[in-house]
């Protein structure tokens, strides 16, 4: 297994609407709206790659509670198997391992041993080659 550095942060707000005016004044890009389940999202693109390279993400009906902001990292090979190590090495599992996009791949929240917030993405196969290139 491989990681790759910081590749998405989530924004925890309170009113996307609000947050993505304020993101779209300062960084000069459109946010854009969608919605997962019972989230509101809105992605800020990346100007540098193309595509998106965060998001803002309002509490869901779900509860989920996102602050701090949270970092995402690539974790190339078996999530279920980086899920095991992290609580066996005295992490604790946030989030269940969640699909987003079908195509795309799956996430797990995680606390690590100093409290920090971090999830990381397993890439379907597909995915992980564009990402290794």
């Amino acid at each position: 297994m491989y990681l790759e550095i910081t590749n998405w942060i989530t924004i925890p707000v309170e009113d996307r609407q609000r947050a993505g005016n304020f993101y779209t004044r300062v960084l000069n890009l459109p946010a854009i709206d969608f919605r997962i389940g019972n989230t509101n999202i809105s992605y800020l693109p990346d100007a540098v790659n193309g595509g998106y390279c965060g998001s803002m993400v309002e509490k869901d009906d779900a509860g989920w509670e996102l602050r701090p902001s949270l970092v995402y990292i690539y974790a190339f090979g078996d999530i279920d198997e980086v899920a095991g190590r992290i609580t066996e090495s005295g992490g604790h599992i946030l989030s269940i391992k969640t699909n987003f996009y079908p195509e795309e791949g799956v996430f797990i929240i995680f606390e690590d041993t100093e409290a920090n917030k971090i999830a990381f993405v397993g890439l379907r196969a597909s995915q992980a080659q564009k990402h290794s290139a």
